[in-house]
């Protein structure tokens, strides 16, 4: 790997780290994001 094949980091990758991903794996992120959440969500208002 040289200098030139990597990318520099955008501003925005230090606030959501997901930007520079791959599609794949973005995609892969929001939904175990979504569901962990839905998760959570659900534990707490049911106790």
């Amino acid at each position: 790997m040289t200098v030139q094949d990597i990318k520099p980091r955008t501003w925005s990758s230090y606030v959501w780290d997901t930007w520079d991903k791959p599609p794949e794996e973005r995609r892969f992120l929001a939904k175990l994001d979504a569901c962990l959440l839905t998760y959570a969500a659900l534990s707490y208002f049911s106790k």
